[in-house]
C-alpha cells in the first residue's frame, strides 16, 4: 500500500507495462509470425524476408496495458523492391504478404494502409509492417494509397533511450502515464492555454 504521492505514482506505473504472461504472449505472437514469414518468403523466394522484429511503444518501452496491438516490422530483401515494387507500388507487395500471413490460421487478417493486421481469437491483434531497407538507413513502407513512404523504427527507439536517460529515466514511465490517461479519457491531455 502507498503511502505517499510518489510510491502511489510507482504503484500505478507498474499496472501500466505488460506482465510476464504477456510478454511472454507477445513473444509466442512475434515468434509465430516470423515462422509464417520465413516459410512463405524464404532464402529461394523472389521476395525473401531477412528480419522480423517488434517495432513501436512495445519496442520503444512504453506500450500500455490493456494491450490493443503488436506492431512488428518485417524486412524484405531490397533487391526485390528495385526490381519489382518500385514499378507496380506499394499495393501489390502488401496484398502477397498479407496473402501468405492468411495461410497461417489467424482468425482474420486484412491489409490496413502501411500494415498487414492480424486480428486473434484473444490478446491483441498484430500489425505486420512490411518494408524495404533504404541505402542510407530506415525504411520504404506501404502508403495506404498505393506509393511508398520512409520511416525509421530504429532512429525512433534510439532518440526516445537518449531522452530517457536525459531525464533520469523518467520519460518512459511519464508516457506510459499520459497514454493511459488518453485511453481513458478518450481525448489528449495538453497544457492548457493562458488568456
Amino acid at each position: 500500500m502507498a503511502f505517499t504521492t510518489a510510491q502511489a505514482f510507482n504503484e500505478f506505473a507498474t499496472k501500466l507495462v505488460p506482465t510476464p504472461v504477456q510478454a511472454t504472449m507477445i513473444a509466442s505472437r512475434r515468434a509465430t509470425i516470423e515462422r509464417q514469414l520465413r516459410d512463405a518468403f524464404g532464402p529461394a523466394s523472389d521476395l525473401p524476408v531477412v528480419d522480423v522484429r517488434t517495432i513501436g511503444s512495445l519496442d520503444r518501452g512504453t506500450i500500455i496495458r490493456p494491450l490493443h496491438d503488436i506492431d512488428v516490422m518485417a524486412v524484405f530483401d531490397g533487391s526485390a523492391w528495385r526490381k519489382r515494387y518500385w514499378v507496380t507500388g506499394s499495393q501489390p507487395f502488401i496484398t502477397r504478404v498479407r496473402n501468405a500471413l492468411d495461410l497461417g490460421g489467424a482468425t482474420i487478417v486484412g491489409t490496413r494502409g502501411q500494415a498487414v493486421r492480424i486480428f486473434c481469437t484473444t490478446g491483441p491483434m498484430v500489425d505486420v509492417a512490411p518494408v524495404f531497407p533504404l541505402s542510407g538507413g530506415g525504411y520504404y513502407l506501404p502508403s495506404g494509397t498505393g506509393g511508398w513512404i520512409t520511416t525509421d523504427p530504429g532512429f525512433h527507439k534510439r532518440w526516445i533511450n537518449e531522452q530517457n536517460a536525459k531525464l533520469d529515466h523518467h520519460l518512459k514511465p511519464f508516457a506510459r502515464l499520459i497514454k493511459r490517461w488518453n485511453r481513458v479519457h478518450n481525448e489528449r491531455l495538453v497544457p492548457s492555454t493562458s488568456r
